[in-house]
């Protein structure tokens, strides 16, 4: 059997799906704000992540994001093909 399960697209339908608990909706908010917001020319947007140095795997766990949320990020929304940006300092600018 095959599922096909809509991607939120705005902020309501995050808040609504079900593709994440609670928590975990909070957590990747988080993580989500805190994308919106870096500014490499700026370190005082930085919260400890210094691109040149934190791998993408750093920035996961300083927010707690779950490995399914990860992989979402990652695969889904940046198009990684593997897990190698997880590992690599230089892939992090790839999210941003």
């Amino acid at each position: 059997m095959c599922y096909l399960l809509q991607l939120p697209t705005t902020e309501m339908e995050a808040i609504t799906s079900n593709l994440m608990g609670p928590f975990e909706k909070n957590r990747a908010k988080n993580f989500f704000q805190f994308v919106q917001q870096y500014d490499v020319a700026n370190p005082k947007t930085w919260q400890g992540v210094d691109a040149a140095t934190t791998t993408m795997n750093d920035v996961f766990k300083k927010f707690s994001l779950e490995p399914g949320t990860q992989d979402f990020i990652g695969h889904a929304m940046c198009l990684f093909l593997d897990d190698e940006y997880v590992i690599c300092h230089t892939n992090y600018f790839s999210i941003f």
